[in-house]
């Protein structure tokens, strides 16, 4: 049975309606796919009215943002199967959606001031769906008048709404505390998964929920393995007695596409193999085999960061001064560039492969 877990639509910040998600799905070749809009009952209350569509099962789900005060960092957490009348759950939907609404307006009156062209008006058109007015929206209705790059979530998403640098026209809503959105997912009665830990870079509150029981599952996925994810595999191999070569420990997205769990993009072997970087899952496996079995290993060090290109290993430098020109690396206020090697490693790989598609 092959199915994805994690599908967004109009009814948050994705970018197809959900009564179609279930063709496109059977389509290629799913059999069922889990609505999972952020902080919006809408997705779970279509699935479970529409439980079968088009020969694919929806699940009902919600993922649900709070924030790690303790750590500084956003956490989402999927919950399956919800109770869509639980108090509490309602609560936090209808708080999420009037702060992000301000959050927006705010930047909607920003972007007016930079583009003639732009209108709070034509942004709310996306969200006929959500009544929110997500990011996403607002730069939908920028591409619609051509005021973007050509992407979304290319350079002029970053200029505006970027992290670090942080962008220019960036509001971002006070989410709630994590335990309580915990708390919260709990008292629906839902199945909660910590969603995409990497990705906020948040291995040590997954590790203390783990701990404690408190989460169900945990979702996994990045399309890059740097040393840092490595570490983060290892120490989740330590903690649980996992053999990192043994047959479903540790998979990429393509592996656990086959296997029925994950759909098929964003694989790291596909960009190893693209780039010829000799990499592959069976050798990642290896590297982590061989670091669980040394005795006495040393920490895995902090990654580097480079403020300057001249502080940059020779094989970044002529990439990096490349993004400087064209605006993609800025760096911070005190004009260092202040880039991970992991994020400098990911700019670059992305930057050639927007190079290959102008060529094609």
């Amino acid at each position: 049975m092959s199915c994805d877990l994690h599908i967004h639509s109009t009814c948050s910040d994705g970018a197809v309606p959900i009564e179609r998600l279930a063709s496109i799905a059977a389509r290629t070749g799913l059999h069922a796919i889990a609505l999972s809009d952020h902080d919006t009952l809408l997705s779970a209350q279509y699935a479970y009215a529409h439980t079968g569509q088009d020969g694919v099962e929806l699940i009902p789900a919600v993922e649900l943002t709070g924030y790690d005060f303790e750590r500084q960092h956003r956490v989402h957490l999927l919950c399956y199967y919800p109770d869509v009348d639980c108090p509490a759950l309602r609560e936090h939907c209808a708080i999420m959606k009037e702060r992000r609404n301000a959050c927006a307006l705010q930047s909607a009156k920003e972007l007016e001031q930079l583009y003639p062209q732009f209108t709070t008006d034509l942004a709310w058109e996306t969200t006929k769906a959500s009544g929110v007015l997500f990011k996403s929206g607002l730069m939908q209705a920028l591409e619609l008048l051509g005021l973007t790059d050509g992407s979304i979530y290319g350079e002029t998403y970053h200029k505006l709404f970027g992290w670090n640098p942080r962008g220019i026209v960036l509001h971002s809503p006070e989410y709630l505390p994590v335990r309580q959105v915990l708390a919260t997912a709990k008292a629906s009665g839902g199945a909660v998964v910590f969603a995409h830990p990497t990705v906020y870079k948040s291995m040590p509150l997954l590790r203390e929920l783990a701990a404690e029981g408190a989460v169900d599952g945990i979702e996994v996925y990045h399309p890059s393995n740097s040393p840092e994810d490595s570490a983060e595999c290892l120490a989740l191999c330590k903690q649980y007695g996992l053999d990192p070569v043994q047959d479903g420990v540790i998979i990429g997205h393509a592996e656990g596409h086959r296997r029925g769990v994950a759909s098929n993009h964003a694989d790291p072997e596909l960009l190893w193999q693209q780039y010829r970087t000799g990499c592959t899952m069976d050798g990642f496996r290896r590297d982590v085999a061989e670091a669980m079995a040394k005795e006495d290993r040393e920490e895995v060090p902090d990654m580097p960061r480079y403020d300057s290109v001249a502080e940059m290993p020779q094989w970044a430098r002529a990439d990096a001064q490349r993004l400087i020109d064209r605006g993609a690396l800025q760096g911070n206020t005190d004009g260092k560039l202040d880039v991970s090697e992991d994020m400098l490693r990911t700019m670059i790989v992305c930057q050639r492969m927007v190079d290959e598609q102008k060529e094609t």
